[in-house]
Parts: C-alpha cells; structure tokens; sequence
C-alpha cells in the first residue's frame, strides 16, 4: 500500500469577509465626499475642479481595486488551496534553512572545543618534584621598584621634556592649541568634541608621541572606551597616525570621529523615540552619514524634515554638525537652527524644530487676523517658545468675554482650540484639515468660531431677557445687501413681543465688525424681503452683557417709534429730522425727532420746533414719549400745579411759555394725531384762560379737555366748557341754569365765534332769562310762551291775548341795552317778522297791547327809556322791566306788586352792581357785540 500525503494544514488567519471590504470602501468614499464638498465651499473655481477631479480619480483606482479582488473571490477555494500550498512550502524551506544555519554553528563552535595531546613526562615531573627542568628560564634580574620620590621625580622630568618639545619642536594644529600637561602626559582638548592624552618614548625631539588615552566631551557617551577590540583599534590607528601624519593627522581622525559618534548617537535616539510617544509620527533613515528626520507625518500632504550632517570646513572653522530644515518641503534658509553640540539630543532638536515651525505658523494667522476690524491690536495676543511649541499659542479674543487659544501639538503638527465647545471643535477640525499653507482658509474658520460663538452669547442672553430669536427667516439676499452692506455674512434676528410682527432687531454679523439695526420686513410669497432699515448707534464692538441689551431695546424702541412718527410725518408734508439727543448716558444714545411748528398746525403761538424725545417703556412694554414746545408768551395766566393735578401727561411752566405732553402708546405706533389734537387743546387753553383772567371770573377747574369757571357770584352761574383738538367744544351749564334756554345758540357761538363772547352773553344775558323764568314760572300753562330767537333775541307770546313781546339785544353808543317793544304795535315792528294781523305762536293773528301804551309813554323804571312803541332798558334793570310788562299784561300775576314794591329799591342796587361791569364787559366788546347785532 502507498503512503497517503499528509494533509496540508488550511491558512485561516488574516481572512476578511469581502462584504465588511465593502462596507467599508462604500463608508470611506461617503466620508471623504462630505469633506469634500465642505472643502469646496470657500474654494476657488479652479481649485474646485482639481480637487473633483483629483477625488474621482483617486476613487476610481480604490474601486478598481475593488473590482479584482472582486473576480478573485469568485475562485475563493482555488485561491485558499494556492494559499495553503505556498505556506507549507514556506514552511519546508524554512525547515531546510535551519538545519544549515545549525550545521554552520555547530562546525563554528567546535574550533575552539579542541584539546592537543597531554604531555605525560612533563606532568609526571611537575607532580613529582614541583619543577619543569625542562622549560628554559633565562634569569632575568627584575627591576627595582621606584620610590614615590622617583616616580614624582620622572613625570616631572617627562612633563618638562613634553613642554619643550610641544613649545620647540611640534607643529601644533590650530585646535590643539589648549592644552595641558600634567603627571606625564600632554592633554589636548577640543571644545563639545574629545580629549586625547599623548606622551613620548624616549627624550629625541624626533621620536614618535603615543596616545595613553582617549575620551569624548559631550553627553551622552562613556567616559572611557572600554578595554578590548575597539579599543585597541583606536590606539592602533592613533599611534600610526601619529608615526605618519603628526598631530594634525590625529586631530583630523579623531574630529570626524567625534562627530560620526554624535550622528550615530542621535540616531539611536531617535529609534527610541519613535519606539515611544512619537510613533507613527516620526520617520527617520541614514544617507552616509546624514541623518534625515521627518516629523508631523501625520499631514501626508507635505512633507516636514530635518536634515543632520557634517558641513565642510569654512575659513579657519573646521567641519562641524550643521542642520537643514525643510518646512512645507521647502528649505528654510533664512532661520538657523540652533544645535546643542555638548549635550547631543535627538528629542530637544526636534522639539526646537517644531516649535520654530509652531511659531511660524501662529505669527502667519496672526499677520492676516491682525487687518480685520473684528480682531484690534489688543484682541491678539502671541507668545512664542523657540524650545517648546506648546509653550507657544495665539490668544484671540473672539467676545469681550470669552478668548480662544490656538496651539499645535509638538508631536503630531495638528491644531488644538481651547476652550472646547461644538463650535470650536468645529473649527479645529476644519483647520486640522485644510492645506498646510492655505492660512486664508483657516483663519476664516477662527473668523467663523468668532461669529458663532458672539452669536451663541447674544442668543443666550438676549433670550434670557425676554427676546424672541427667529430662527427660521427666509430673507431675501438682494434686500439685505442693499439695506445692510455687501461684506454681512451672518444675521440674527431678534424681535420683543408686542412688536409689529414686521419690526425687529437684525444683528449683521461681518468682517467690519457687528452691527445693529432695526429692521422693517415684508413677506413676499418666496420668503421675506427688507424694506427699511436703520442703524442703532452702538460704537464699535460692545460687550454684550444684560445692560447693553436693555439700553438695546431701549435705542430700538426709540427708532421704531421715531420712524412711525417719521412715515406719518412725511404723508402729511411736515419737516423734521432727527438730532443729537440730551441724554447723559454714553451707552444710551437717543436721539431726538425735531418736528416744524407751522408745518403741523397752521398756527404761530409756538416756537417753530417741536422736541419729540422717547423718554423710556412703562412696565408694560409700552413706549413712553414726550413731545416738548415753548409758547411765544409766558404763560403765567395757566396755575401749573392744577392742570397737572388735572391732567398728569400734561406738563406746564407759565414763567417761559415751555410745556411738555407725554404719550405712553406701543411700540410703534404714530402720535402724530394726538399730538396735533393736543396741541388744538393747548391752543383753546391758553385762548380760554386768557378770557378768564379778562374778565376776572372764578375758575374751578383747568385742562386739557375741560375749563369751568363762574360767570356770577350766585349759585348756579358756572358753566363748563369740553373740548378736544379740532372738533366742536360742548357747553355744559348745571341743573336749573337761566341759560339752558340758550345753550344751542350759545355752543355755536363758541365754536364760530370763541369764548369770549360766550361769557359775554352770559354775562348779560343772566337778568333778561331769570326775569323770563320768572314770568314763565308765574303764569299758568297756556298764558305765555317764552321763544329764544338767538342770545340777543327772546319773545313773550301771550296766545290767548293775541300779544307778543320782542326782546332785542342793541348797543348805542358803545353800551348795551335790550330794547323791548310790542311786535303787533304799529311801527314796531323787524322787516318781515312783526305788524298789525302778524301771526302768533298758535297760529292766531295778534294785536297791540293796550295795556302797554302808557308804559311806552312813561316806563317809570330807573334805567328804562320809552321808545313810541316799546322801551329800552339797561342790562341790570331789563328784569323789572319785564316783570312790570308781564303785569299789566297778566294783571292776576303776583309779580306786579313786587314791582311796585321794590322797583326804586332793586333798580338803584342792579344799577350800582353792574356800573363797574359795564366798563369790564361793554367796553372792549364794542367791536364784537355790533357784528353779532348785525347778525342777529
């Protein structure tokens, strides 16, 4: 039977499933487009073609890739066997190739296990007599030991010898020039490098120095080389240089000794580096005898080395250790790298190296933040270690309130942004994975750290005080260009409740800086458009705490009322314009809305300008303004202390003229209106208030809306006047008032003709309608009717006795008088209202009273004079006049004996009350009352 063959042995250790390859090519190649296209967003359009391009071709070569190892897969089991066959093959090689190597070591190790013959006859000897007659011995005497006296006696005698002949007889190199000589030997010393210590044979000036000793300067190394091969190599090559080439050939060897020692020595250094903390981010390898020293190879990008070599003799300087640096695969000639030559390390020289390029780096982002207006002088703060690169770092301050430091890491090269946050981490991120030299793109990532984290701290806090953020605000870019400048790059928007839902507060976040403004929007079917905007006069870049956002909405509130009060303005074609306002605060700045007199009413009793200031909000979020003017004339006929008592948004200083009206409306509503009705109010006022003091009256109440004053010292003659802007004033008189009668003729004579004559009328009109109240109240229903044809006309129809009496108010020669005649008496009679056969009240036709005819002759009434047909009567005795009429006429009234009674009596103290009024009210009417007797 044959031997089967063994059962090869199946390889499973490495193997993948193809699925997980997949997976994760289809997952590497959506992570790098992500990056991609975050990338292209701030590139160029070139720079946006040659990465596309330089990504797909890349992509395709992996997924190629993918496609062969794909068709192999489908041969997985052919392919596993070959697998198994090469490995048992190797296997069996391997076999093969230790069995030489074992035969070779043991053929090489049984030289020396040799053992010659043993010599018997001269053992046998040795053990028998304790001698080897056999071994020659030459006798020869041994030395006598030196005295320390002798020995201190030679070295002194060879020191003496060595500085004569170095002094005398030897060509000194220029770097053996410091030397030494002590305890018989000359010690040469070359700085950072080696001593050597040489001494002479004999005391011939031409006899060859010999080396005693060897030893290097620097660290790390031996003290002393060690006895053995090495050694003895040394002293060998030393002793025939020295035979040969003198001391100059000996300086020259152990020189590039020395300093092929210090390469060698920083190599093994950096092995052990990048067996520690710098692997995977330390490359290095060995050209003759340069050592080439790549760091930050974690950016494949570029490439970053330095290269360590033996620079060539310059002027009297021998060779030395020089380094390159290669930065961003470019050589850095204008930065030397310094090297410690007496203590040799690899680890200090890298570190020196990485912190020049960490310098470099910050001073390039610092150079290009330094321009823009967001970052001052004094937000910048560097500092640099030539050493240690995380000892260097850029300080930005991104908000007055918060400061970002930006370091790169010694060993790996990458950004580190601190403190940590979403933001910042961003930004690291982005700036780890930009282009080592495209310091634009990363210093817009700072730039965008500062806006988001500046947005973040105005969004916290703003709402933490109450404001709404719009988040989602689709604005029109056009507008926003237009309204707020080309360079903003981000917007909040920020808005208080109760405002118009198309008023708010945009923050424009740009390379200029922050600004503020008030915004006014409009939706549009697509989105929002800005329509007006205006500009909150905050000075450079603000510490946004919570006391700026309360002077913030403040100074928004402001503009939004003085633009509503401005839009309403311009409709109407006033002039105005806004002013430097009166306000202490600097963070406060208001300013004031100047507004034109004449231009809003059409008067002059003011000055021409009206001071629109917005004083503050009410608790309720409402918007406290207050409009300021000055009268042309004092206005001391106003009590200030009373109007305010009756009107607390009304403010008045007789002694200048100057008043002050408050308005406290929402935000953004005009008060344009108001302020013209107040105005009026103040207008009527000051007209109404003059009349008063005129007139000497007593007067109970004062404001804007209502005056009320008395026009007689008896109860019931007050009257009350209401008013309000343009529209018609209403007389109010009380309860039982003579002058209800005529309180229709009366308003329309103060809204035609004002107050004046109104008080006038009332004044002389008291006696005629209590005198007709009288009679009135005197006369059954029936007997009488008493009809007010106007304030300066009234008739007595006494129906059933078919007579009328007309009562007529005249003035003759400057005075009043009411002329009283009978309407139905020949000759008495208006044009077209009276006469024989007129029609009376109740339709009847009406006759001259009989009665009346001697009264007309005679009245006998002081104050009375006869007319023919009637008579005529002086303001105070026009009530005994009539009362005496109503008598004869009516003969069962019980007014008739009471006139007859106490006529002398009344008519004398009626006569003397109002002697003095009648200069007070007659006299300066004299150019009113006859246009209103013409109209009459």
């Amino acid at each position: 039977m044959g031997v089967l063959a063994p059962t090869l042995p199946k390889i499973e250790q490495g193997f993948y499933p193809l699925s997980m390859l997949i997976g994760r090519m289809v997952q590497d190649s959506k992570n790098q487009l992500d990056e991609l296209i975050r990338s292209l967003q701030d590139a160029r359009e070139m720079d946006r073609r040659q990465q596309l391009m330089a990504h797909v071709t890349e992509r395709r070569q992996q997924f190629i890739k993918l496609l062969v190892l794909t068709n192999w897969a489908r041969k997985a089991d052919e392919v596993s066997q070959v697998i198994d066959v090469k490995a048992w093959f190797d296997s069996i090689e391997g076999y093969f190739q230790k069995a030489m190597w074992e035969s070779f070591s043991m053929r090489r190790d049984l030289t020396n296990a040799k053992v010659p013959n043993p010599d018997l006859k001269t053992a046998i000897e040795v053990l028998t007599t304790g001698k080897a007659p056999s071994i020659p011995s030459y006798n020869y005497i041994p030395p006598t030991p030196l005295t320390p006296a002798e020995t201190l006696k030679a070295f002194r005698n060879i020191n003496t010898v060595l500085s004569i002949r170095l002094n005398l007889h030897e060509a000194l190199p220029p770097h053996f020039r410091e030397y030494r000589i002590q305890d018989g030997r000359a010690t040469f010393s070359v700085k950072d490098e080696f001593e050597v210590d040489l001494s002479i044979g004999n005391e011939d000036p031409e006899s060859q120095l010999y080396i005693i000793d060897f030893r290097f300067t620097f660290q790390p190394t031996l003290e002393s080389l060690p006895a053995g091969r090495f050694r003895n190599e040394i002293e060998y090559r030393c002793n025939e240089l020295l035979r040969t080439q003198g001391l100059a050939g000996l300086y020259e060897f152990l020189h590039d000794f020395a300093m092929t020692h210090k390469i060698t020595t920083l190599k093994k250094q950096v092995e052990r580096l990048k067996k520690g903390r710098w692997t995977d981010a330390l490359h290095f390898h060995m050209h003759k005898r340069s050592l080439f020293i790549y760091y930050w190879t974690g950016r494949p990008e570029v490439r970053n080395w330095i290269e360590i070599g033996i620079l060539r003799p310059r002027d009297k300087e021998p060779s030395r250790l020089g380094v390159r640096w290669h930065r961003d695969s470019k050589e850095v000639k204008d930065v030397t790298v310094p090297i410690n030559t007496k203590n040799v390390s690899a680890e200090d020289l890298i570190k020196t190296v990485t912190a020049l390029h960490a310098k470099y780096n910050l001073m390039n982002i610092k150079d290009m933040l330094g321009p823009l207006p967001i970052f001052p002088p004094e937000a910048l703060t560097l500092v640099t270690s030539d050493t240690d690169s995380f000892q260097s770092h850029l300080t930005v301050r991104i908000t007055p309130t918060r400061s970002m430091k930006v370091q790169i890491e010694p060993i790996t090269g990458r950004f580190a942004l601190s403190k940590p946050s979403a933001t910042i981490a961003t930004a690291e991120h982005a700036m780890n994975h930009a282009k080592p030299e495209d310091w634009s793109a990363m210093v817009q990532q700072i730039v965008r750290a500062r806006f988001a984290v500046l947005q973040n701290e105005i969004i916290d806090r703003a709402r933490s005080l109450g404001w709404e953020i719009l988040k989602i605000f689709n604005m029109e870019p056009q507008s926003v260009k237009q309204r707020l400048g080309t360079s903003v790059r981000y917007l909040t928007y920020m808005q208080r409740k109760g405002w118009n839902k198309n008023c708010m507060v945009v923050v424009a976040f740009s390379d200029l800086g922050e600004s503020w403004w008030v915004a006014e929007v409009q939706e549009m079917p697509k989105g929002y458009t800005l329509t007006h905007a205006e500009r909150i006069p905050v000075s450079g870049n603000p510490d946004v705490t919570y006391q700026f956002l309360g002077n913030l909405e403040l100074m928004a509130c402001a503009i939004i009322s003085y633009y509503s009060i401005s839009r309403s303005l311009t409709a109407k074609g006033v002039q105005h314009s806004l002013r430097e306002g009166s306000s202490h605060d600097p963070a406060l700045r208001i300013p004031d809305l100047l507004i034109r007199f004449d231009n809003l009413i059409k008067h002059d009793w003011a000055v021409n300008f009206l001071r629109v200031t917005f004083v503050g909000l009410s608790t309720n979020g409402n918007a406290r303004i207050t409009v300021m003017g000055r009268a042309k004339e004092p206005m001391t006929q106003l009590q200030s202390a009373n109007l305010q008592d009756a009107d607390p948004d009304v403010r008045f200083h007789p002694q200048t003229g100057s008043f002050a009206l408050r308005f406290v409306v929402p935000v953004g509503d005009t008060i344009v209106d108001e302020i013209v009705e107040r105005l009026h109010r103040i207008e009527r006022l000051i007209r109404f208030v003059k009349v008063i003091k005129k007139y000497n009256l007593a007067c109970h109440h004062v404001s804007l809306g209502r005056i009320a004053f008395s026009y007689e010292n008896k109860a019931g003659a007050t009257a009350e006047i209401s008013f309000s802007g343009d529209q018609n004033m209403q007389l109010h008189l009380p309860t039982g008032s003579p002058h209800i009668r005529i309180k229709h003729f009366l308003e329309q004579q103060l809204n035609d003709s004002g107050l004046e004559i109104v008080v006038m009328n009332l004044a002389v009109t008291a006696g005629i309608l209590l005198a007709l109240e009288e009679v009135e109240k005197d006369t059954p229903e029936g007997e009488l009717f008493v009809l007010a044809r106007s304030t300066q006309w009234y008739r007595m129809d006494y129906p059933k006795r078919s007579h009328v009496i007309d009562i007529q108010l005249r003035c003759k020669k400057g005075q009043f008088q009411w002329h009283v005649r009978d309407a139905a008496a020949q000759g008495s009679q208006i044009p077209g209202q009276g006469g024989p056969g007129m029609v009376g009240a109740a339709g009847a036709s009406r006759v001259a009273a009989i009665a009346l005819q001697d009264l007309w002759i005679d009245p006998g009434i002081r104050g009375c004079v006869p007319l023919k047909t009637g008579l005529a009567a002086t303001i105070g005795n026009v009530r005994h006049a009539i009362l005496k009429i109503h008598s004869l006429i009516f003969p069962r009234s019980s007014l008739g004996q009471e006139v007859q009674q106490t006529a002398a009596q009344v008519v004398g103290q009626v006569n003397n009350q109002f002697q003095g009024s009648t200069t007070t009210l007659v006299l300066p009417m004299a150019g009113v009352v006859p246009m209103a007797a013409r109209q009459t």
